[in-house]
């Protein structure tokens, strides 16, 4: 079973990635959180295999979020989430040490195919 954190501060969207995730039989959805440092503590506790997170979030935002869990543990996936197509979304969290990203948008088609991409390239290095 491929272990999933959900982060995202929008409940409707974290209850369609959970749904989303829930139609395929080798993830499992291990806890879900609404901001960065919820995302930190739950990675803690919940030790979960990829976390998706969504870049803009109060208190602790995803980009800032995901530096201090690859810090931590970088053998956890961070996958990041945007509703926008901001043009810096994705290179900031990429340089945070996120293995990919995916447009909230395109969820439903790319989830389990980018989360999959993710674990196999993490594992090549």
């Amino acid at each position: 079973m491929i272990r999933v954190l959900v982060v995202d501060n929008f409940a409707p969207m974290r209850k369609t990635l959970i749904e989303v995730l829930q139609t395929y039989p080798d993830f499992e959805v291990v806890g879900e959180g609404n901001q960065g440092l919820e995302a930190w503590e739950l990675a803690h506790t919940k030790r979960p295999d990829v976390i998706l997170m969504d870049v803009h979030m109060p208190v602790c935002g995803g980009v800032e979020a995901t530096r201090m869990v690859k810090q931590a543990y970088p053998e956890m996936i961070v996958i990041g989430l945007t509703a926008d197509e901001d043009p810096l979304a994705e290179p900031a969290m990429r340089k945070a040490g996120a293995d990919a990203f995916v447009l909230k948008g395109a969820v439903a088609e790319h989830l389990e195919l980018e989360i999959l991409k993710a674990i196999a390239k993490h594992r090549s290095r």
